[in-house]
């Protein structure tokens, strides 16, 4: 789940099958990173961390 690489890309795949890349800008990918160790340890849920974020649960979860 958190296996994304710095440049904080999420892959989606659009209607026609194609893959959509959403680029998250650095700062929103560094504060969706301090909530990894968060998630890792079962204290908050992509749910909980998407909220807090502002941002899509698949999102959060890629």
């Amino acid at each position: 789940m958190w296996g994304c690489r710095p440049r904080a890309c999420c892959c989606r795949f659009g209607a026609a099958g194609r893959r959509l890349t959403v680029v998250l800008d650095p700062h929103r990918w560094l504060e969706l990173r301090r909530f990894r160790p968060l998630y890792e340890s079962g204290a908050m849920s992509l749910r909980e961390i998407a909220r807090e974020t502002g941002l899509n649960r698949r999102t959060v979860g890629k």
